[in-house]
């Protein structure tokens, strides 16, 4: 899915919007309004896609070798193991957050 972070007409407070559910749009020759002080990089630092469920969960996965891959380089928390196996996938073990997101 895709997201429109954005706010509404004059209110400062910053909003999710899913795209796929948008049936038209209009292009307005305003330019976009920032709250202050607003950082996107820090609003998703901050975990506001993450949809939290509850607590963490010990995260156990088998993967494809090019499924795993980018999981050596990229790791999903400080406590993450990665193991091959004899066929080459990849065994992942991390604690993470327990999230909507990684539900689905």
């Amino acid at each position: 899915m895709i997201y429109l972070v954005c706010t509404l007409f004059d209110y400062d407070d910053v909003l999710q919007l899913v795209l796929h559910r948008m049936l038209e749009v209009d292009l307005l020759d305003e330019p976009a309004k920032r709250p202050d002080g607003f950082s996107l990089a820090a609003y998703i630092q901050a975990h506001h896609f993450d949809y939290p469920a509850g607590g963490e969960i010990a995260l156990n996965v088998l993967f494809t070798p090019s499924a795993g891959q980018h999981l050596q380089e990229t790791p999903l928390s400080a406590n993450q193991k990665l193991t091959q196996h004899a066929d080459g996938r990849l065994r992942l073990q991390a604690t993470v957050a327990d999230t909507q997101q990684l539900r689905w």
